[in-house]
């Protein structure tokens, strides 16, 4: 695991995680419930929410699978919609039922590693 060698040299660090795309926040979520017993081996991780809303922008994209060509929607979150500051509403454990409510995730290592 890649996040465990940053850990290493950074052990006092906190990583803040989301997707820049909601597909691949949910997909990343998804990824981490699935594997939330080996991840909770080594780190505290956490869910949280912000007070500000992030603008959503849709992007059109052209792919081609076998041939054809594709046109699908991207829903790509504007950070740049985000002030300097956030303003954090709530952080909790991660808890794998709750996940809809986590706009990120908190990775730090366990104090007993």
């Amino acid at each position: 695991m890649c996040i465990l060698h940053f850990f290493n040299s950074n052990p006092d660090c906190t990583i803040l995680f989301f997707g820049n795309t909601l597909h691949k926040h949910r997909l990343y979520k998804q990824k981490i419930s699935s594997n939330i017993s080996s991840l909770e081996q080594y780190l505290d991780i956490s869910g949280g929410k912000i007070k500000e809303v992030i603008t959503i922008i849709e992007k059109k994209q052209t792919i081609f699978r076998k041939e054809k060509k594709h046109e699908r929607t991207i829903r790509e979150k504007d950070l740049t919609s985000l002030k300097n500051d956030i303003t954090v509403k709530h952080i909790e454990k991660y808890n794998k039922d709750k996940t809809a409510d986590y706009q990120f995730v908190l990775f730090k290592l366990k104090n007993n590693q």
